[in-house]
């Protein structure tokens, strides 16, 4: 199927680059590029990694990117999957949230935290900026898109910054 788009399992990108760079370090900066939904942020978090070690970075970039980071996946698809299953996916989002006691945990889950750094600025009924520091998004709510691509990817609002007037809201 030469049209089909290929993803590799960045978990399994993973595995194989940590039998080679075993450093924490490195483990932080695999995931983070991993889950960027922009190239703009990706590419300077393969600059961190380059900085550090060359051949890390070669390894990384020889595993094609484009299969395994959301930065590259298509947004037409509606599926930004890059681990083995739902579960896995869903513990490596609470893995500091599964530590507390259930209330703190459930709290943590919800993000409720992450949304405190994000301002945003109404531009219409249904467009709006939301910004953290120098970083801005454009969300237009009619057309369910983010300029950060998370929306697209997965259909699914993000979670810090398209997300805003739910997290605003008591259960």
């Amino acid at each position: 199927m030469p049209l089909a788009e290929h993803i590799q399992y960045a978990s399994h990108v993973y595995a194989n680059f940590r039998k080679k760079y075993t450093v924490v370090q490195y483990k932080n900066q695999f995931w983070k590029e991993a889950k960027e939904t922009y190239p703009t942020r990706f590419n300077k978090v393969m600059k961190e990694i380059q900085s550090i070690n060359k051949e890390a970075y070669k390894h990384l970039m020889d595993r094609q990117p484009k299969s395994w980071s959301k930065a590259y996946f298509s947004t037409d698809k509606a599926c930004d999957a890059m681990e083995n299953g739902i579960f896995e996916c869903f513990n490596a989002m609470i893995v500091d949230a599964r530590r507390k006691p259930i209330i703190n945990m459930l709290e943590d889950i919800r993000y409720k935290d992450l949304h405190r750094h994000w301002n945003v600025i109404p531009s219409g009924e249904i467009r709006f900026e939301v910004r953290n520091g120098y970083e801005g998004f454009k969300v237009d709510e009619r057309s369910r898109t983010c300029s950060c691509r998370g929306w697209k990817l997965s259909s699914i609002p993000c979670h810090l910054k398209c997300n805003w007037r739910l997290s605003s809201q008591p259960f």
